[in-house]
């Protein structure tokens, strides 16, 4: 319930995942106003790019805010 923060590394493009692991973020604690998910853009790779992209379309049909740095 305290997580605060999640560094997503796995490069998965399961939907399930791109739900329940962000997800963790969204219990409530008190005190707690927010959870950081860090999510990594690949551009090294095409395939790993394509799978990327597909992760930030999930979080966007989700709603969630993204910020891109």
């Amino acid at each position: 319930h305290q997580l605060a923060v999640l560094i997503r590394a796995d490069g998965s493009t399961s939907e399930i995942a791109s739900t329940q692991i962000p997800g963790r973020l969204s219990r409530k604690f008190e005190g707690k106003d927010k959870g950081i998910l860090v999510d990594f853009i690949d551009t090294f790779d095409e395939r790993l790019n394509r799978r990327s992209k597909k992760r930030i379309k999930s979080y966007k049909d989700k709603g969630w805010k993204l910020h891109y740095d």
